[in-house]
């Protein structure tokens, strides 16, 4: 079966863009832009969901936070926040998000990520993908978790 991904974002080309590298990678995608309620996105059961850390038409904090408890804890999608800046990273993770993708990235870094939380480990460590870096920096969160 394949993965599921939900994108969340406002209105514009990039969610388009994205379904479409996402799909020809064989992923099965839906990018909504109206707000939806934490009930609602689970009843579409993501596997992973893109969030866009700004949407104008309602807050990701509150839905980010929402998500966490809206699912059972052994069913729960990865929320990978795209954001602007490190900053928001930081602030991302704190409200749930799993992972950040920093503004602009590569469909390649989008791939990685998804990859990366697909496989059953990714909850050892704390990963970030910053723009127009070579390599990427991944660091235990827990070295007790990792023994």
């Amino acid at each position: 079966m394949a993965t599921k991904i939900l994108i969340l974002d406002d209105p514009t080309s990039l969610p388009r863009f994205i379904t479409l590298e996402l799909q020809a990678e064989g992923y099965q995608v839906s990018a909504i832009c109206d707000p939806l309620s934490d009930r609602a996105i689970a009843q579409m059961q993501p596997d992973i969901i893109l969030l866009n850390w700004d949407l104008r038409r309602t807050s990701s904090r509150h839905l980010c936070r929402q998500l966490q408890s809206a699912y059972a804890a052994d069913r729960r999608p990865t929320v990978i926040a795209m954001v602007n800046n490190e900053s928001d990273c930081y602030f991302s993770r704190e409200f749930g998000a799993q992972s950040c993708l920093v503004r602009p990235f590569s469909i390649s870094d989008l791939l990685s990520v998804i990859e990366y939380h697909l496989q059953d480990t990714y909850e050892k460590w704390d990963i970030s993908f910053a723009p127009g870096k070579t390599t990427v920096a991944v660091t235990p969160c827990d070295l007790a978790l990792c023994l």
